[in-house]
């Protein structure tokens, strides 16, 4: 339904898709030991996850400056961040992208996005992301 990796996993400049090797792989996702997994959460766990890996980023920005580590990057999910609120009430308005298919082919309709209730700890959502954050890495999952 997803993804949500850190900013720190992606250490290059995202090269156009002619250009990529499986050097240009390595040096851009240098962790090699880092696996994709699939979890299966709630929104409740998905917004703490981005609060948590927001979080990390904002209590090591002094140290890592050349770098946001922890920040969240996603595919098919979006957020509002207001960094003038306390920790717990930074990420808002979480949704992720239309899972229907459009017609058949390989694209999603992505003009529809789905409000995440984030109380809700019943609903499932399938996220891929590395084994560092599976295992609550950068205060993810």
């Amino acid at each position: 339904d997803m993804v949500i990796t850190n900013a720190g996993a992606q250490r290059g400049d995202i090269l156009p898709a002619s250009n990529v090797t499986l050097g240009s792989i390595r040096q851009n996702l240098p962790f090699l030991s880092n696996r994709v997994v699939l979890l299966e959460v709630s929104p409740f766990v998905i917004r703490q996850s981005l609060e948590g890996g927001l979080n990390y980023t904002l209590q090591t920005i002094p140290i890592k400056v050349s770098f946001s580590a922890g920040y969240p990057y996603a595919a098919n999910l979006r957020f509002d961040i207001d960094l003038t609120q306390p920790y717990g009430q930074r990420v808002t308005n979480v949704e992720i992208g239309n899972a229907e298919r459009d017609g058949g082919g390989d694209d999603f309709d992505s003009g529809r996005w789905i409000l995440l209730d984030p109380t809700d700890t019943t609903t499932k959502y399938i996220v891929a992301t590395n084994s560092y954050l599976a295992s609550g890495g950068d205060q993810y999952f």
